[in-house]
């Protein structure tokens, strides 16, 4: 793994799952989500709008190597 996420919180409200742990966003939130850090979007407001860069930049397949599905159980999700 080795894309960095970085989320910026535009408006609305969210919360995301890292790993273990429950996080609630807000507009003028920053988040950054290290590479091969599990992660999911639980709940959101109707108005939730965030930006996210990728970095590096990948392409092609080398972007689609950097996904993958984890198991539930991972995220605290049983």
């Amino acid at each position: 793994m080795q894309i960095t996420e970085i989320y910026l919180v535009s408006r609305g409200t969210a919360q995301i799952r890292i790993e273990q742990e429950t996080i609630t966003l807000q507009a003028g939130d920053l988040l950054v989500v290290e590479p091969g850090e599990a992660h999911t979007f639980s709940v959101h407001s109707l108005d939730y709008f965030h930006l996210v860069i990728h970095t590096p930049a990948l392409f092609g397949d080398d972007a689609r190597r950097e996904k993958q599905a984890v198991p539930r159980s991972r995220l605290g999700l049983d």
